[in-house]
């Protein structure tokens, strides 16, 4: 449903430009949008197919907030010098050699 509703995104935005300030997508517009439902069996093979990689979206944007949250903790306290990364050691490497 989400890939058959984002491919009428154009469609959806003309029926709702009947708003204001924003779009407004009347009941009876949007139960008059055709989408095409495929055989269950079909349903199931794009599960199968796209599952792991749903997953691993999933697990990439959990990181990639997890390292947001931390960097935007580190970079107050780095630029005020309250945290000293000078003997800080990465990979058995000294960062300031």
């Amino acid at each position: 449903m989400y890939f058959a509703l984002c491919g009428l995104t154009e469609i959806i935005k003309k029926y709702g430009m009947t708003g204001a300030t924003m779009s407004n997508l009347s009941r009876g517009k949007f139960m008059n949008l055709l989408i095409i439902y495929p055989h269950e069996k079909y349903l199931e093979k794009f599960h199968d197919a796209t599952d792991p990689i749903f997953e691993k979206i999933k697990i990439l944007q959990f990181k990639n907030e997890n390292l947001r949250r931390t960097r935007d903790l580190l970079l107050p306290n780095l630029i005020s010098g309250e945290l000293n990364v000078d003997n800080l050691e990465i990979n058995g490497e000294a960062m300031n050699s």
